[in-house]
């Protein structure tokens, strides 16, 4: 689930609480009520705002890394070579350590 999501769902349960709570207990309460459903409110929108930042800079990014990819493409075969053989030794030394006795470590 998105935290947009998340923040919807939190929103409609604390507002129909605070709603129940507002009528059972009378006008103060009812007033705190409506405080604490504006800022439930403002935190949604606040959150709508960075996802929509995370949205964009993320779409930065990729178009940052698919200019560079096609800038230096010899370099980015090497780093994903590295990366592939750094994750093979690890494969091979967890394979091999689990082997041990015919025990895993855990």
């Amino acid at each position: 689930m998105k935290p947009l999501d998340t923040a919807n769902a939190t929103t409609k349960r604390l507002g129909k609480n605070l709603r129940r709570m507002s009528a059972a207990a009378g006008e103060g309460v009812g007033d705190m009520a409506s405080r604490a459903g504006k800022q439930l409110h403002d935190a949604r929108d606040r959150l709508g705002d960075l996802e929509h930042e995370a949205a964009l800079q993320m779409r930065r990014a990729s178009r940052e890394t698919q200019r560079y990819a096609r800038k230096h493409p010899w370099q980015m075969v090497a780093g994903l070579a590295a990366v592939a053989l750094a994750a093979a030794m690890v494969a091979r030394k967890r394979m091999s350590g689990s082997s041990l006795n015919g025990r895993g470590r855990g």
